[in-house]
């Protein structure tokens, strides 16, 4: 017998054993482009969206005014009034313009990534089990153990779960999941461990 070996042990059994974990969900998949968009909205406080929409009518209704005045200036025969007001209902729409063109150009880039499997939308594969979440994507294998995991959000299709010191967020949608069973404990897990935000 050399100096390493302990006495009454086998040679083929581990000295220490990992404790075995209670619960382990499997997860595998890719998110698609609508339920990242729910998942954003998900943490996008309400305030904000009426906020936005506030904010996009008043330019609206800006800009009909100005047309508006510009129009009546000109059958009045004061063309000066008439080109300020055109000059500045033209100011007010380019923000407004924007404002509607940046989210379909940033639609349009998301459903490319999402065909290409890029970025977020890159197949992820893992489980959930008592210790935190591990995936496995092209880009990285990562583990999120539970003390590091602030919160979550949840909708009937997707998860969204922040880290206490990171500003990484985790996407995790039902359509990852083999059936509504496994969906089903993997939300109740969530609400074991973690705050609903």
């Amino acid at each position: 017998m050399s100096n390493f070996e302990l006495p009454g042990l086998p040679d083929d059994q581990p000295i220490v054993e990992e404790a075995a974990s209670d619960i382990e969900i499997p997860f595998q998949g890719a998110l698609t482009v609508k339920e990242v968009h729910e998942a954003i909205s998900l943490v996008t406080p309400l305030g904000n969206k009426i906020a936005a929409w506030v904010v996009k009518l008043i330019f609206a209704a800006a800009c009909l005014y100005l047309f508006w005045f510009a129009w009546v200036t000109y059958r009045e025969g004061n063309l000066i009034m008439s080109r300020v007001a055109l000059g500045a209902a033209a100011v007010l729409l380019i923000p407004n313009t924007l404002s509607i063109y940046r989210p379909l150009r940033d639609r349009r880039r998301a459903r490319k990534m999402c065909e290409e499997g890029r970025g977020i939308y890159a197949p992820s594969e893992g489980r959930v089990d008592d210790q935190g979440i591990h995936s496995k994507s092209p880009q990285a294998v990562s583990t999120f153990l539970w003390q590091g995991l602030a919160g979550f959000w949840a909708s009937e299709r997707v998860v969204v779960i922040v880290q206490r010191d990171n500003p990484v967020t985790l996407f995790i949608s039902r359509s990852k999941f083999k059936n509504d069973e496994d969906w089903s404990k993997f939300l109740n897990l969530l609400s074991d461990r973690l705050h609903r935000l």
